[in-house]
């Protein structure tokens, strides 16, 4: 015998959210706003891939995964990368990254990144993504005028 759902069909016991498939919520948006702004960062800051020089296929690189959001906006954990070298060398093998970010960082700010994942941290307030914004939009007006020079 088949057990019925707790759910009725039609006139269903859960309301459906207000917000539309297409409408993002002020913190999704706000994300999605620091996201650009650090391209346009390491546009200005990188200009070519890191680890080759190329200039064709860039991507913006996370050492410590974006879904960390503590980290997910931080200039010492991400780099602009060819897509070969980004997908098919270090997502391939971390520990060619890791090399390479203490070269190009210093092992001090590598561990601290490292230990950033690791320890748990308060969650971020939509109040905190927009201070971070302040500061990031402060940071590209730096790299706009040393660009200019």
């Amino acid at each position: 015998m088949l057990k019925r759902s707790w759910l009725k069909r039609g006139k269903s016991v859960l309301k459906r959210s207000p917000l539309r498939k297409n409408s993002k919520s002020e913190r999704a948006m706000l994300i999605a706003q620091l996201d650009q702004i650090i391209r346009d960062i390491l546009k200005l800051r990188d200009k070519v891939c890191l680890y080759s020089g190329k200039t064709d296929n860039l991507q913006v690189s996370h050492y410590i995964t974006r879904s960390n959001i503590h980290l997910r906006h931080n200039l010492d954990n991400v780099v602009l990368l060819n897509g070969g070298v980004h997908l098919f060398l270090f997502h391939k093998r971390p520990h060619l990254y890791r090399e390479w970010l203490i070269r190009k960082i210093g092992l001090e700010k590598v561990e601290w990144l490292e230990m950033q994942d690791r320890i748990y941290c308060k969650p971020i307030y939509t109040s905190d993504l927009k201070l971070l914004k302040a500061d990031l939009l402060d940071k590209l007006e730096y790299y706009k005028k040393k660009e200019a020079l």
